[in-house]
């Protein structure tokens, strides 16, 4: 059923009562017992319980009666404003006051636990972390772990899920396309752009969307969403809306390709900004409005060296009663929806609807798949793009130019405050502008070196610096398939095998049918330290997941492990099921070290097989399988072309296969599959993992996991038998 009870319930104390737990206060007119608070942007949730970074202390001690002096006063407690806070209270000593409309600290990024599921939710859209910028990619690093995190996104299109941003798959699956190279992907865009130069200025967004991709598939892709999104057509919305659209001219299916840096995390946003407001000279008042308090006995004895304000900027002159119009935003109505299922409810973390054919919400948004969540039950979030209205949290400036010409008017405002009273505008809202999350960190940075040098943001960038681990490590997956009774024995030899030239870090998961919560998850843990004391230190959520599975076939365990593991793969991934997988692991290190030969350079964070991209992995040279009846580990990894090791390789190599699948309609790669794997224990680079994804989603999610769930549907026999195929293409 669909939830939209708008309320918040927050929990007023902490089990173990300890941490920082002395500074988050709230205003008066919240009570402070564990009551219901309405939340307009929570509408999505009947109750959220969010662990708070402090008890919440009665009203009557804030903001009515004068109180400690404080040297600096900081409106908002998102990322521009909590970067302020941080580098003043740390680096000058200064004492700063935070004060948070809202009923939480975070800004857009405060995520929490939907209380029925348990999952960890961003609360306004999900937020993925990626930049370019070092000393932003240093800097978050001071207040926790990050985990490597790269983005992709799917597009229902035409009722098909193709990836976005277009490359050379969306382009092939929608347009019935056979483009084989980007040499050729190159020659048909420029052949559909008709002339149109993508580099020239545009006077509107549907100009700078024909001229990068033509008529055809911006008619497709971005029209009807552009539409959705902003209210209005393309023709009316500024070229800079649309002229951010990256188009692949190859396989790469990562929403952000370019960045260097992609993470998320590793315990959620709101624990980061927890820890970033964890210092005696901070203080932060949550529900608290900068202009209904302004006049309150404590801040009335306040004496400040300067204000930060992050809020709208045209609502601060506004309220001062400057008679210049508001600017216009966009914001968003959230609709989330709560299913039984440990499965997932769609095939992607993110899918965009471009067409109005499927509905007026822009995405859907299900978090299970990051962090490699695990639930009974799963939350998929709709996004829907409206107006700004009463209570409405502002998004998104609208992009016209008599908006642009407003703000420049508040601009000069704000440059006059600036000088008379110390008052320093800075964020998206302050500036009118959409910033991604590391542009909102830099736009405070900035400001700091601007107002207090370089030194002081040095030091704290060094802090950070140093709490990255800077060592090139290759990241192997081990997903390990338990049997009834069986254990992790056949890990014993794993270290002796794993090669000793690289640098390997390891995650294990663990999908045991005798699995029972935390006593399995110890036993799991001992075991692994005794068998296999190389994988190192592994902690829960962290690198060792432990799920309980109902049945005992290890192909479905394995496909699914795949198709809801969003969170990203290691370059390498190692499928090994107890069946077999004792007689195999002597193979594991000759598999993870053909596989990493082919990756090419390894650059931190970015894609684990650069390379990859920009050839059709999946083909193979021609005839291949005429040459051999039997191909080998050997054989894959010295045949001669390059590519090959970027495919499965099977630790007891591939067979020929020749039954027909016609029941599985629209695959014909399967139903002219030419391998069968003899045993059900493998290895697997990333990029095939994603290329198989692509190219089988629809499949896969519709039609190949419920048939391999029922166990007594006689084509399940067939599509156990040769699933492997799902990563092959005849040349």
């Amino acid at each position: 059923a669909v939830v939209s009870v708008a309320t918040l319930t927050w929990l007023l104390h902490h089990q173990d009562g300890t941490g920082p737990r002395k500074r988050l206060r709230r205003a008066r007119g919240a009570r402070p017992g564990p009551d219901v608070m309405p939340f307009e942007a929570a509408q999505p949730f009947s109750a959220v319980e969010v662990d708070l970074i402090s008890e919440l202390f009665p009203g009557s001690i804030a903001l009515q009666q004068p109180g400690e002096p404080f040297d600096l006063l900081v409106v908002g407690a998102g990322l521009s404003g909590a970067v302020l806070a941080d580098l003043y209270a740390r680096v000058h000593n200064k004492r700063v006051l935070v004060l948070e409309r809202r009923p939480h600290i975070a800004g857009n990024c405060f995520d929490a636990r939907e209380t029925r599921s348990d999952i960890l939710v961003s609360l306004y859209g999900a937020h993925l972390f990626h930049t370019n910028k070092e000393a932003v990619w240093h800097y978050v690093h001071r207040f926790g772990e990050w985990v490597p995190y790269e983005h992709r996104v799917v597009g229902r299109v035409d009722g098909r899920l193709v990836p976005i941003p277009v490359n050379i798959d969306t382009v092939n699956m929608l347009l019935g396309q056979d483009i084989r190279s980007v040499e050729e992907m190159e020659a048909w865009l420029e052949n559909e752009r008709a002339g149109a130069d993508p580099n020239s200025q545009q006077s509107n967004s549907e100009e700078v969307g024909i001229a990068r991709v033509g008529k055809r598939l911006f008619g497709k892709i971005f029209s009807e969403y552009t539409q959705k999104q902003w209210g209005v057509g393309a023709a009316e919305l500024g070229p800079e809306v649309l002229s951010r659209i990256p188009v692949r001219p190859d396989w790469d299916d990562r929403y952000f390709p370019h960045d260097r840096f992609q993470a998320l995390p590793a315990q959620g946003y709101t624990k980061w900004f927890e820890q970033l407001f964890d210092h005696p000279n901070i203080v932060v008042y949550t529900s608290t409005d900068y202009f209904t308090a302004k006049d309150t006995p404590l801040m009335r004895s306040q004496r400040f060296e300067k204000t930060f304000f992050t809020g709208q900027i045209d609502q601060f002159f506004r309220r001062k009663g400057v008679d210049l119009a508001p600017l216009q935003y966009r914001s968003i109505r959230f609709e989330t929806t709560v299913t039984e299922g440990s499965s997932v409810a769609q095939p992607n973390g993110v899918v965009n609807y471009p067409q109005f054919r499927d509905g007026d919400f822009t995405r859907a948004i299900e978090y299970k798949h990051l962090f490699h969540q695990s639930s009974r039950k799963t939350v998929v979030v709709r996004e829907f793009s409206m107006d700004v209205a009463d209570g409405q949290e502002p998004f998104y400036p609208f992009p016209t130019e008599e908006n642009q010409k407003q703000f420049r008017r508040y601009q000069d405002l704000a440059v006059a405050e600036e000088a008379l009273n110390q008052v320093y505008f800075v964020g998206r809202l302050a500036n009118y502008k959409y910033f991604n999350m590391d542009d909102a960190i830099d736009n405070a940075l900035e400001l700091y070196a601007r107002l207090e040098g370089r030194r002081g943001l040095d030091t704290a960038l060094a802090e950070g610096r140093s709490k990255i681990d800077d060592v090139e490590r290759h990241r192997v997956h081990l997903v390990i398939h338990l049997g009834p009774g069986q254990d992790l024995a056949l890990l014993r030899n794993i270290c002796a095998a794993m090669p000793v030239n690289l640098a390997l870090s390891f995650k294990v998961f663990i999908y045991s049918v005798d699995g029972r919560a935390k006593s399995f998850l110890e036993t799991a843990r001992r075991s692994l330290e005794r068998q296999a004391p190389c994988l190192g230190p592994l902690r829960e959520e962290r690198s060792l997941f432990v799920r309980q599975v109902g049945r005992s076939l290890p192909e479905l365990v394995f496909v699914e492990h795949m198709t809801q593991n969003g969170f990203g793969f290691g370059d390498v991934t190692v499928f090994l099921s107890s069946d077999d997988g004792h007689k195999l692991v002597a193979a594991v290190g000759t598999a993870v070290s053909a596989q990493l030969a082919g990756l090419g350079e390894r650059r931190a964070l970015r894609a684990s097989q650069p390379g990859a991209a920009r050839r059709d992995i999946r083909r193979l040279p021609a005839g291949a399988f005429d040459a051999k009846a039997h191909w080998s580990l050997h054989d894959l990894t010295h045949a001669g072309a390059a590519g090959n090791v970027l495919h499965v390789l099977p630790l007891d190599g591939l067979e020929r296969f020749a039954a027909s699948l016609g029941p599985l309609a629209g695959s014909a790669d399967l139903r002219d599959c030419p391998v069968r794997a003899r045993s059900r224990s493998f290895a697997v680079s990333e990029a095939a993992l994603r290329r198989a994804l692509v190219r089988h989603r629809d499949a896969m999610h519709n039609f190949f996991l419920p048939a391999m769930r029922a166990e007594d549907v006689p084509v399940a026999r067939d599509l156990r038998a040769a699933w492997l195929c799902l990563f092959w293409d005849r040349g």
